[in-house]
């Protein structure tokens, strides 16, 4: 009899330890998950949050952009304006001066704001800007304030003989509207019905 309650505290004393050991399993595989479940809640939170930053940051790129365009805009339009009159003598370069200099300060300011956009925008976003681009002054020749004023507004005066001087609106608009829709894509956290191309 004593052998048997041997056994069978034997058994017990075994069974107990295989708990044991199945339990302690279940806390070590249960704690591994919690610590897995927690590296990927923090690896989607840290994503969710640089794409925020992004978004933020390149809400701000998009909005000292479409500032600087239409200052790039206005300034050259001026620009052209006060050259025909200079060269008819009806401004001399003392007045015109500070005009060209406007001109000049927003035409680097807003290439200032092109580079940024070809650092923090969309693909979209960028070729909306080169409509942009392409419907501003041909500028990028040397400009120089205390000179005569730059070639290029010669240049391009030729090539719009018999179009109203400065930039193309129709064209700046068109890339307006699609560098604001871009803007409104980009920068959303979600897709807005609100974006629609104009």
């Amino acid at each position: 009899m004593a052998r048997s309650a041997r056994n069978k505290a034997s058994k017990k004393d075994g069974s107990q330890n295989e708990r044991r050991w199945i339990d302690r399993l279940i806390t070590v595989a249960v704690a591994i998950l919690a610590v897995i479940g927690g590296y990927i809640a923090a690896q989607f939170d840290a994503k969710e949050d640089r794409e925020k930053e992004a978004r933020e940051i390149q809400a701000q790129v998009y909005r000292e952009y479409l500032k600087s365009t239409v200052l790039y805009r206005d300034s050259s339009y001026r620009a052209w304006k006060d050259y025909d009159r200079y060269l008819n003598k009806k401004i001399n370069y003392e007045t015109f001066r500070p005009v060209l200099k406007a001109w000049e300060d927003a035409r680097r300011n807003y290439q200032d704001n092109v580079d940024q956009v070809s650092v923090h925008g969309s693909l979209e976003a960028q070729q909306a800007g080169e409509k942009i681009s392409s419907s501003m002054l041909p500028s990028l020749e040397g400009t120089h304030v205390n000179n005569i004023p730059p070639s290029s507004f010669e240049k391009a005066k030729q090539t719009k003989k018999n179009a109203d001087p400065g930039p193309d609106y129709a064209k700046f608009s068109e890339g307006y509207r699609d560098f604001v829709y871009r803007f409104c894509v980009d920068v959303a956290p979600v897709d807005d019905p609100q974006c629609t191309q104009g």
